[in-house]
């Protein structure tokens, strides 16, 4: 089965054909997540002046979230816009979604990929880019943007595996479980390495409670991830050892996810670092005590990996990870550091992004999060319970989001406030089919 190009074939028409194939071969493995995106920066190097390459390099650069990435994508995308005449009409839309993006100005830089998706149905990354840009604005409340754009694509190209896998996900965020499900499946058949369809699957199966489905499901699908990109692999595991935690066997959960890491190294990418706060977390979440120190160790260690990302949290839900672990690490000044530049992101006198999130409620999630690492359960629930709202806006998957259902949780029942554990936990049994044992952990300490 072969599917449409992922670039319009105007954005590089000036190439030779083995440059051609080479960012087409970025774009795909984009697509996919699969390996292969890290050539576009060797791409770019190799043609310096090529407006085109230099603008997939500064796409691609933007995944790091890092300020070394930043700088690097800024770099790129300073030659693209020097030599914005050379690209064709996606091209040039293309920029100022960069450029947006780069900024922090996350909301207009998804506005943007709307314009030039109704534009531009024959370039599909442009619905990987939208979906990257839901992730960090809070894919659970951009759901149905996502799948209006899924559809779309979905209409120009009906037999295109990642655009398929990209709709299941949307479905998922959307809670139409069924329809993820069906979406999933039809990707992995149009390309059985699909781990993209496989981790929309696991999403839809988990919410639904469905565990020894989506269990029986990541142990048939695992092996066909280690040809994934590295971080799509680790995350999938992640969801496998979320699955297990799910159903109360805490133990299994941290056995999945150590195995997972064994050949990872803890200073690997940040989507990678996320995933290890969050398992971490949410196993001192669910455990009796959660605030014990089992894992002193692994939070020292992912504290030093976090280094100067404490400068480019791209997301309050990000934010809130790198201060559970440097909290729990007892490291003041990078935490500190956070601290000040969430700030800073919260009080941009020029910025249309900060009304978003950061502006009502990235300091306050902050804070709270990092009272509760430090066991001030009080203090917690007093700068977290008013802006529970926002919580599906900080950034993340709803499943990733539910962190912070948790940890409000955490601190509601410390302090004894049974209403306030009922309603969240009400709201979870509402979007659940059935319980799972650890939904009922949580009903247990009401």
């Amino acid at each position: 089965m072969t599917w449409p190009a992922t670039l319009p074939g105007t954005f590089l028409d000036a190439l030779p054909a083995d440059q051609r194939g080479e960012a087409e071969a970025v774009a795909l493995a984009w697509m996919g997540f699969l390996p292969g995106m890290e050539r576009a920066l060797p791409a770019a190097q190799a043609r310096p002046g090529h407006p085109a390459l230099a603008l997939l390099a500064g796409l691609v650069a933007l995944l790091g979230q890092t300020p070394a990435a930043a700088a690097e994508a800024a770099r790129h995308l300073q030659v693209a816009r020097r030599r914005a005449d050379r690209l064709d009409a996606w091209g040039q839309g293309l920029l100022p979604l960069a450029e947006h993006w780069l900024s922090g100005e996350l909301g207009l830089a998804l506005r943007a990929a709307e314009q030039l998706a109704a534009a531009h149905p024959e370039a599909p990354l442009t619905l990987k880019l939208a979906e990257w840009l839901c992730y960090l604005r809070g894919q659970a409340v951009h759901g149905a943007r996502l799948l209006d754009l899924a559809l779309w694509f979905g209409r120009h190209h009906p037999h295109h595996p990642d655009v398929r896998a990209i709709e299941a996900f949307a479905h998922e965020l959307c809670g139409s479980l069924p329809a993820a499900e069906r979406c999933a499946l039809q990707a992995v058949e149009l390309r059985s390495l699909n781990p993209w369809a496989d981790h929309a699957l696991l999403h839809a199966l988990q919410r639904g409670g469905a565990l020894e489905r989506a269990l029986a499901f990541a142990e048939q699908r695992s092996s066909s991830w280690s040809a994934a990109a590295a971080p799509m692999a680790l995350h999938n595991h992640w969801h496998w050892a979320l699955l297990w935690l799910e159903t109360g066997d805490a133990p299994a959960a941290l056995r999945q996810w150590q195995q997972a890491l064994a050949p990872q190294p803890v200073d690997s990418g940040t989507g990678e670092l996320i995933d290890r706060i969050a398992l971490h977390c949410r196993l001192e979440l669910a455990a009796a005590e959660p605030l014990l120190p089992p894992f002193d160790p692994v939070w020292s260690a992912l504290a030093e990996a976090i280094g100067d990302r404490v400068l480019q949290p791209e997301a309050p839900l990000i934010a809130a990870h790198y201060g559970w672990c440097l909290a729990r690490a007892g490291c003041s000044g990078p935490l500190a550091a956070l601290r000040g530049r969430v700030e800073q992101l919260a009080h941009h006198p020029g910025a249309v992004e900060p009304a978003w999130c950061w502006q009502p409620a990235g300091l306050a999630m902050l804070d709270g999060v990092v009272a509760l690492a430090q066991g001030r359960h009080a203090d917690a629930l007093a700068l977290l319970e008013p802006v529970q709202g926002w919580f599906p806006m900080a950034g993340g998957s709803d499943a990733q989001a539910q962190i912070l259902d948790q940890m409000l949780l955490v601190a509601a029942r410390a302090c004894g406030r049974r209403p306030l554990v009922e309603q969240r936990v009400g709201r979870l049994r509402a979007d659940r089919p059935q319980l799972t044992p650890l939904d009922r952990h949580w009903l247990s300490c009401c």
